[in-house]
């Protein structure tokens, strides 16, 4: 690995949780307050995704967990699904990697938008299995969808620190 990779390695190890710290505290912010709002997109799922497919070396496991686990925490919701989920979640995305980051952004996306649709799935069967109140239906779905249209503008946003696609093709051939 040249000097010029490693440093850029590890400005996407410290970036990435200081993001997703950023996305969760945004996400917490209080906007929104009506009834009819529509809820906030995952603002820590968004970030943690294009790392995962642009620069997987600099998310490590460990991280993406403290992550879920202080979203969990600060959200409010039962400890430890939502952390469960996104290590599940981390992991497949860092298994395709490769191919997402040569294939054209549309499949990229789709391949994150139903991620995050799974793992939502996962989190109400989850809830359901522990007897926890779950979000209405049509809020989860408008979440959803507010996520998976985020996704194009955050993957612009973070192209400084992630790295674009044919930068991160190209850095992972070299490995």
């Amino acid at each position: 690995m040249s000097p010029r990779e490693s440093t850029l390695t590890w400005i996407s190890l410290v970036a990435l949780p200081v993001v997703a710290a950023l996305g969760l505290l945004v996400s917490l912010a209080p906007v929104g307050l009506s009834a009819t709002d529509m809820p906030m997109p995952d603002l820590v799922f968004l970030p943690l995704a294009v790392w995962l497919v642009r620069r997987p070396e600099a998310a490590p496991l460990l991280v993406i967990f403290a992550i879920g686990l202080a979203a969990d925490l600060l959200r409010g919701g039962p400890l430890g699904i939502g952390a469960l989920g996104l290590l599940g979640v981390s992991e497949l995305l860092r298994r395709m990697a490769d191919g997402l980051v040569r294939g054209p952004f549309m499949i990229e996306w789709l391949v994150v938008g139903g991620l995050f649709i799974g793992l939502l799935a996962f989190q109400c069967i989850a809830l359901w299995l522990t007897f926890s109140p779950r979000p209405a239906f049509g809020l989860l779905w408008q979440h959803a969808a507010g996520t998976v249209l985020l996704y194009p503008l955050i993957a612009f946003a973070l192209r400084p620190l992630a790295g674009s696609r044919g930068r991160a093709a190209g850095l992972r051939s070299l490995a």
